[in-house]
């Protein structure tokens, strides 16, 4: 037998759940979670480090670079992940003994991503090589939702388009003796 609930009653827990529900997607919108750690990659060149450092600061492929200085460079880097395409600007911090590359998103690609930083290290390897190491964070913005989507979505695709940046250094470091 169905029992009648007055229709005030009714209308009251309506509100009522549906304001409790608005009010937590609230703070889940509003509650700073922290960075999303990109996954550490490693890529093995065979040039010196020297000549990797030179490699990876060409900025060729499509980068445009607005700005060089001596330590900075500011540049806008083109991305695709399937059909989604947009463009990155990136501060490059260059190191003066040429071991390290750090990269400051000064516009990301994805909605949910507030900036993000890539560090590319870079060690001297027993056959002379160069061994690069990248590990990043990214900060996402949108709370708890946009660290959801952050972590479950956009880092596994940020983490392929590093991964052929990488082997796409390593093919194209030149092998032999310096020009």
């Amino acid at each position: 037998m169905a029992e009648n609930v007055d229709p005030r009653r009714r209308r009251i827990r309506s509100v009522g759940g549906a304001g409790l529900a608005l009010g937590a997607l609230a703070v889940g919108v509003a509650t700073d979670v922290g960075p999303v750690p990109l996954s550490r990659q490693r890529v093995r060149i065979a040039v010196p480090p020297d000549r990797a450092y030179e490699v990876l600061t060409a900025f060729d492929q499509g980068v445009r670079v607005l700005e060089r200085h001596e330590q900075t460079v500011i540049a806008e880097f083109p991305v695709q992940v399937g059909w989604y395409r947009t463009t990155t600007r990136e501060r490059i911090t260059l190191d003066p003994s040429r071991r390290r590359l750090v990269f400051e998103q000064l516009r990301p690609p994805f909605f949910t991503v507030r900036t993000a930083r890539e560090t590319f290290e870079l060690a001297e390897t027993a056959e002379g090589g160069t061994e690069v190491t990248l590990t990043g964070l990214l900060w996402p913005t949108l709370g708890i939702f946009g660290w959801l989507v952050t972590r479950l979505v956009v880092r596994p695709r940020w983490d392929r388009i590093d991964a052929a940046f990488l082997e796409r250094t390593r093919r194209a470091a030149p092998i032999g003796p310096d020009p």
